[in-house]
């Protein structure tokens, strides 16, 4: 009987490390062809990168030389991508849509929406929002996005700054 068990072990063993492995090479690949997007996307931009960073399916990333900022993200509807040009922003801020629960005892807070909105200097245009997180497309566990969120918001700002200080 014991011969049965380590063999059962053994078996569900192997069937966990192939979902595994498997699950992190459709995430690298995932990873990898978004990369290539923001790459493509910054090319047709004449831009270099300078920076970007990766969370949640969603490639951010800034090219200082040419002011520009990019931002792809893939979605299961649709995939997105964006050219933002710094020149022609105010100022960015970080935009958090939360819901709160009330029960007997307390209640919770429920992050919906972590956004990056992107304001122009013209006054008619509506603010450029670049959505990080949300809960119904990307599921109800938060990771890094809202630390990523105000990072970015921090070098968006100072390249806008820069700017205005060149101008």
């Amino acid at each position: 009987m014991s011969s049965f068990l380590i063999l059962g072990l053994a078996l569900a063993a192997i069937v966990i490390i192939l979902i595994v492995t498997l699950g992190g090479s459709k995430k690298k690949k995932e990873k990898k062809e978004l990369l290539k997007t923001l790459n493509e996307l910054a090319q047709k931009e004449n831009s270099v990168i300078t920076k970007k960073e990766y969370c949640n399916k969603a490639f951010i990333a800034i090219s200082k030389e040419s002011n520009k900022l990019f931002f792809v993200k893939k979605a299961e509807a649709a995939d997105y991508q964006t050219v933002v040009d710094l020149k022609e922003m105010k100022r960015s801020k970080v935009s958090v849509v939360s819901k709160t629960f009330e029960r007997k005892s307390d209640s919770q807070k429920v992050i919906e929406k972590i956004m990056l909105q992107l304001e122009a200097n013209k006054s008619n245009p509506p603010p450029i929002a670049l959505c990080i997180y949300d809960s119904e497309i990307d599921g109800l566990i938060l990771a890094d996005e809202l630390q990523m969120a105000e990072e970015w918001d921090t070098v968006i700002n100072e390249q806008i700054r820069d700017n205005m200080l060149k101008a």
